[in-house]
């Protein structure tokens, strides 16, 4: 997941995480709420509704998907269909990040992320089972060199779907 270039989280398929996840196909949704109550260290750091009213958009916003039946197998679903032969779900560009979208990653969790609902024992007596397998990132431990995180100012634009230039 992407904001402004930047990579928020790294979502990777895992055998071990069972059921349809990631692996199946999917629907998104998105919706803007407050979770302040428990998603921000515990309610400790709040929204401040003072600074009201909030403005969410999306810009340049591609969404990858298809329309899929339960007569065809999730494979029908795969490339985009316009000849570019590029598969959004298994393609080359979208299975890892590369070590600068990485390194960008851990610098805006580091700055900004408050919240993991993976390091958030009081939610959840057993944790979610992609937490096992996902890199949490932005958290280092104490005493390591954080002093790289200074030197990033900007990510360059990810390349557009069809690209030819590998190796970004």
């Amino acid at each position: 997941f992407f904001v402004d270039n930047i990579a928020i989280r790294e979502v990777n398929h895992s055998q071990g995480i069972g059921g349809a996840y990631a692996a199946k196909p999917m629907s998104v949704c998105s919706t803007i709420w407050d979770g302040s109550k428990w998603a921000t260290n515990g309610g400790r750091d709040g929204v401040n509704y003072k600074y009201a009213p909030f403005v969410a958009s999306f810009t340049g916003l591609e969404l990858v998907g298809c329309v899929w039946n339960q007569s065809q197998s999730a494979a029908a679903c795969s490339g985009r269909g316009d000849g570019s032969g590029i598969d959004p779900i298994n393609g080359g560009d979208f299975v890892r990040l590369s070590d600068q979208q990485r390194t960008g990653m851990e610098w805006a969790r580091k700055k900004y992320m408050s919240y993991s609902y993976c390091q958030d024992p009081n939610r959840f007596t057993v944790m979610p089972p992609e937490c096992k397998y996902q890199r949490e990132v932005g958290f280092l431990e104490d005493g390591a060199d954080d002093s790289w995180m200074n030197d990033i100012t900007m990510m360059p634009p990810l390349p557009k779907h069809g690209s030819s230039k590998k190796g970004h």
